[in-house]
């Protein structure tokens, strides 16, 4: 059994992760490589133009997204105050605090939003 066989996660083709790039047979041209898809950053470290779109076209989607993003941040500034307070840096503890607010809010305003629209639908 070779080195590679004994290894599952080395991927023969792939000499980045220590396997030995495939030789192409005479005469067939090599695949070229995908494109960098858009967005992401090409070999000098730029960033290409994103598009970002809605997997569904559709109002509700889009707030219960923001809703959900907003009561996750609530849930994470925990984390990053309680990170600032034990590093003793009161004032990024007090700024993060008031990151942690206003999303509280826009998830309460969210949550008022989804409810009347809820309800506006069943009737």
């Amino acid at each position: 059994m070779t080195e590679d066989a004994a290894n599952p996660d080395v991927h023969p083709e792939d000499p980045a992760e220590g396997g030995r790039e495939q030789q192409a047979e005479p005469g067939v041209p090599r695949a070229r490589p995908a494109e960098p898809a858009e967005g992401s950053r090409d070999t000098e470290g730029s960033t290409a133009m994103t598009t970002m779109q809605s997997p569904a076209k559709d109002k509700n989607y889009n707030l219960l997204t923001v809703l959900q993003l907003s009561l996750q941040n609530v849930w994470q500034m925990e984390t990053y105050i309680a990170d600032a307070e034990r590093e003793g840096d009161g004032e990024l503890a007090e700024w993060l605090r008031k990151i942690q607010e206003n999303n509280r809010k826009a998830g309460e305003q969210g949550k008022q939003m989804l409810q009347a629209r809820l309800a506006g639908e069943g009737a």
